[in-house]
């Protein structure tokens, strides 16, 4: 019985912090960027794609915050 309790209390913590996690927004380091466009071939939602420099962008209302961009950017420019 204990088990089953400790199981739906970390249950609840854990939808507690996906709360606040997707409340995130992720940015571009454009002076890190070098334009290889892993992030926009990975994105999911279709939020990244350059701006007039050629450096990725992320469009905040499309962003999912899903993370595959930052898992993948071999310059560490997402963050």
């Amino acid at each position: 019985m204990k088990k089953v309790i400790l199981s739906a209390l970390l249950v609840v913590i854990f939808l507690i912090a996906c709360d606040k996690i997707s409340k995130a927004q992720f940015f571009v380091d454009s002076s890190a960027c070098n334009s290889c466009g892993i992030c926009i071939s990975v994105c999911p939602a279709d939020a990244i794609e350059f701006d007039e420099n050629n450096k990725a962008i992320i469009d905040q209302t499309k962003c999912t915050q899903c993370g595959e961009c930052i898992l993948v950017c071999p310059q560490d420019a997402i963050y």
